[in-house]
């Protein structure tokens, strides 16, 4: 019987590769949005290199939809979400490359190491589990809030992606491990001129953050074409530089 609940949730938890309709954009709370270019929106300023997280400079409070969302009471004293699924072929190694770029967009959210559990609100650990199909992504938050809005967050910037929400046991078996999204060399940016995929995960996340209006999924359109991006784009240290350059 829980394997069944592992997999029914599971299933719908990431649907990578597809072209989900354009979800509604994030709204800042601190300022408004620049006016448009054809693909982002103002996120909180991320830093190129970091070892636990994305932490300076201080994040500007944004605002995401909680539309198509089953959340938890906020005060959830045991809350977890999963954000995303990868196939076995990915290996425990998996770098987690557009939830990475997520998180380098939207610094209010900081991972911490485990195996404790976050003491803080807006602190997250990520677990990984192996699943049937391959592996899932889990953050465990400090409280029911936290996991609500990283929730809204990964939906609205990660088009392809509908993360559930938990409070209480998660129905997933077996033991987790660390992730490996936190990068061991502390670099967060894609600058690898071979990382296509880390570029366009970036763009499209960038594009979504800072408003900026384009027809379907950037980051899909991206990885499909990147000849029509530019791509080293990514390479800049914050969502806004991403944007202007991009212009």
């Amino acid at each position: 019987m829980k394997r069944a609940i592992v997999l029914s949730f599971v299933l719908v938890a990431c649907a990578a590769g597809a072209d989900p309709q354009p979800a509604e954009a994030p709204r800042p709370s601190a300022a408004p949005a620049p006016a448009s270019v054809a693909a982002a929106s103002p996120a909180a300023p991320s830093a190129p290199t970091m070892t636990a997280g994305p932490v300076d400079p201080p994040p500007l409070e944004v605002e995401y939809p909680f539309a198509g969302i089953a959340t938890i009471p906020d005060d959830c004293q045991e809350p977890s979400v999963v954000l995303t699924t990868a196939p076995r072929k990915m290996g425990w190694d998996y770098d987690w490359t557009w939830t990475r770029q997520a998180l380098l967009a939207n610094p209010q959210f900081h991972v911490v190491e485990g195996p404790g559990r976050p003491e803080k609100a807006m602190e997250l650990r990520l677990d990984m589990y192996e699943i049937p199909a391959g592996f899932a992504l889990v953050a465990v938050c400090h409280d029911g809030a936290t996991c609500n809005k990283l929730a809204a967050m990964y939906r609205s910037t990660v088009q392809t992606c509908n993360p559930q929400l938990h409070c209480g046991a998660l129905p997933i078996a077996g033991t987790p491990r660390r992730s490996a999204l936190v990068p061991k060399d502390g670099q967060w940016l894609p600058v690898e001129d071979a990382n296509v995929v880390g570029r366009c995960a970036r763009i499209g996340v960038c594009l979504r953050v800072e408003h900026e209006p384009f027809k379907g999924n950037p980051a899909v359109a991206c990885q499909s074409a990147p000849t029509k991006f530019h791509v080293e784009c990514a390479k800049k240290a914050t969502c806004g530089e991403v944007v202007q350059c991009l212009r």
